[in-house]
């Protein structure tokens, strides 16, 4: 079921919501570096991080699904946002460079068919950014954020959902290792958390940020020997 893009507007405003938005872009930016002269595009409610490329990409478009609803972005600017089919994108082949994914995957339960669209849109050489709630986590558990809704995965089940797409997948990044709570406490400490939360356990983050890269010519699995039943064949002495 997908949340409402009014929901998830009113969450990024919260304490908590900026708590998020800024370890998710830290995240992003680390994969990322680097977007000078490409076509930057978001699917699901990717507002609080597209403007992270303003003035780097040579485009950034907002695509946001019919069923989550759609808000004008950027503020008092030209609107850079479009209402799109879930599975059918107003974009032609290979117009993209960079996808990101976010608060979309989850919700979906047409996920092999978002990838199907993401890989047509993507250039040759593109990348996809996919951001999900990491089902390890404490994040996925409740229901207080937008990260507790849908469907979470783990870093394992991910890898297996963008391979099976004909993507690449790179190396995931996990990030926001404070626990979901809105105490002055945890904010005041979210630092210390993200620093040293790795070192427990790597993959308890919140959430998981994996790239992969478009997979152009997919590879044949080589056939195993076929063994043939043994045929009795008398001869004529």
């Amino acid at each position: 079921m997908w949340v409402d893009a009014e929901r998830l507007k009113n969450f990024y405003h919260s304490n908590l919501g900026t708590l998020v938005q800024r370890k998710i872009t830290a995240a992003i930016e680390t994969i990322w570096p680097d977007v000078k002269g490409e076509v930057v595009a978001g699917f699901g409610f990717c507002h609080p991080y597209l403007g992270l490329f303003e003035g780097e990409a040579e485009r950034i478009l907002s695509l946001m699904p019919a069923p989550q609803g759609a808000r004008a972005w950027p503020k008092n600017k030209k609107n850079l946002t479009a209402l799109v089919e879930e599975t059918q994108w107003p974009l032609q082949d290979k117009s993209v460079d960079r996808l990101l994914l976010c608060h979309a995957l989850e919700y979906s339960d047409q996920v092999q068919k978002i990838l199907e669209e993401c890989w047509r849109v993507l250039s040759d050489r593109g990348e996809l950014l996919v951001i999900v709630p990491n089902r390890r986590s404490a994040w996925a558990q409740t229901t207080t954020t937008p990260l507790g809704y849908g469907t979470p995965y783990t870093g394992h089940q991910l890898y297996d959902v963008l391979e099976r797409a004909n993507f690449m997948p790179l190396k995931p990044r996990y990030c926001l290792y404070a626990p979901p709570g809105t105490s002055l406490l945890t904010l005041k400490f979210s630092s210390t958390f993200e620093k040293y939360g790795p070192l427990f356990s790597k993959k308890l983050g919140g959430v998981v940020a994996f790239p992969a890269r478009k997979q152009v010519y997919a590879l044949t699995p080589r056939q195993g020997h076929q063994w043939l039943p043994r045929a009795f064949n008398p001869t004529t002495p």
